[in-house]
């Protein structure tokens, strides 16, 4: 009798670490995952060839794809590259906080991802200050550095790039351990004139024009 009660609760640990992985997987946008919704998946498809249109346009155009990947994903957020390509465009956006969320589902949907998508969730997690996940990340896409960049694609990683990124994390846990006080002052009601406080900058080999 306890052998049977070992086996058997051997069999539900086993069942539930299958059920967890199979729930894991990446969901493709096919007829045959949406069988009961073939208008949804149809407009979901609309929604992510247009939006694929803006993404590898050159250059990209982030902020004009991200409206149709967010379509595409509420109907169905479990396609680990359409949650790759929406932390991506947030990363190039002002919210880039938000990119995060997005690239860790990417990541637990498909365990296998590959060197720029390490890239991209490392960035994420440098910039939301977790320095140490961000370190073993961007360790995982040390491949990306000198290697070929795939066609169409606006991301290169240089040796130097991943350097930099692994020295700023480093400083971040340093200054993290030991913070500072500031103070801030108010420079007054007043800080810009009536007129317009800008004019144009040339920069110093001429190749820019900057209007500050």
């Amino acid at each position: 009798m306890g052998k049977i009660r070992k086996v058997a609760a051997v069999a539900a640990v086993l069942g539930g670490l299958l059920a967890g992985v199979a729930h894991a997987q990446s969901v493709e946008f096919s007829k045959e995952k949406f069988s009961e919704d073939k208008q949804g998946l149809k407009e979901a498809l609309r929604e992510l060839k247009a939006g694929d249109a803006e993404y590898q346009a050159d250059p990209p155009r982030y902020a004009l794809a991200l409206p149709h990947y967010l379509a595409a994903q509420q109907f169905n957020p479990d396609n680990a590259e359409l949650n790759i390509k929406l932390g991506d465009c947030y990363l190039h956006s002002g919210t880039k906080a938000q990119a995060l969320s997005y690239l860790q589902r990417a990541q637990k949907l498909d365990p296998s991802t590959d060197p720029r998508t390490h890239y991209l969730l490392a960035r994420a997690l440098h910039l939301s200050a977790k320095w140490a996940e961000a370190l073993k990340e961007y360790q995982l896409a040390s491949p990306l550095a000198g290697g070929r960049k795939a066609e169409g694609d606006p991301l290169v990683v240089t040796a130097e790039d991943l350097a930099r990124r692994v020295r700023e994390c480093r400083n971040g846990q340093e200054l993290q351990k030991h913070p500072a006080r500031v103070f801030i002052d108010n420079a007054g009601p007043e800080v810009n004139s009536a007129y317009s406080d800008y004019g144009p900058v040339v920069s110093a080999d001429e190749a820019a024009l900057l209007f500050t």
